[in-house]
């Protein structure tokens, strides 16, 4: 028998495309995080995110259960009326894919996952606490560059629009459902 466990592990593996309805729920694959360096605008540094820190059993352990949101609350962390303005689901399970740190997100919010399929919302942004003094600042050519500790905690992981984390590579939210695509198309 079919459940939700084994949507979510079939989804992860490519068995199964994303998004996949399965009860009241979709399911969609999200990236929590990349590694290696990135760019920071808002902070006007560089940052490393080590793949021994991001991709390692614990990891996968503490990113499965998060709240997922529609975009970070202004404090940067979730509190009680953050989490009923902005919380779309949850993550159900997480795995290692590459040199990225994956999870099955179970959206249940019928808005969100609207969005999502039309394709406004296809990238991911987690939110991370590190403890007080903690991490490696250096500079390189002139550019700060931090290199993070592991997070204190992993708060949430945000769905954010198009442009707002741009990076290399393909979007956080993951569509490989093509009869959907068309749909929403």
């Amino acid at each position: 028998m079919i459940n939700e466990l084994i949507v979510a592990e079939r989804i992860a593996d490519g068995t199964l495309p994303s998004p996949q309805q399965f009860g009241a729920s979709w399911y969609w694959a999200i990236r929590i995080s990349g590694t290696g360096a990135a760019w920071r605008a808002s902070e006007g540094e560089f940052c490393l995110r080590e793949p021994s820190v991001w991709l390692t059993p614990e990891m996968c352990a503490r990113a499965t259960g998060l709240p997922v949101l529609v975009d970070h609350p202004e404090s940067g962390v979730l509190n009680s009326p953050e989490f009923a303005m902005r919380a779309v689901g949850v993550t159900t399970y997480a795995y290692v894919r590459g040199g990225e740190l994956w999870a099955i997100a179970r959206i249940l919010d019928s808005g969100a996952n609207e969005i999502l399929q039309a394709g406004a919302y296809e990238d991911t942004s987690p939110a991370v606490t590190f403890a007080p003094s903690t991490g490696t600042r250096i500079e390189i050519d002139g550019k700060a560059l931090l290199i993070e500790p592991e997070p204190m905690l992993l708060d949430h992981i945000c769905l954010t629009a198009k442009g707002i984390w741009t990076r290399d590579g393909p979007p956080g939210v993951e569509t490989t459902n093509s009869e959907l695509v068309e749909e929403a198309a």
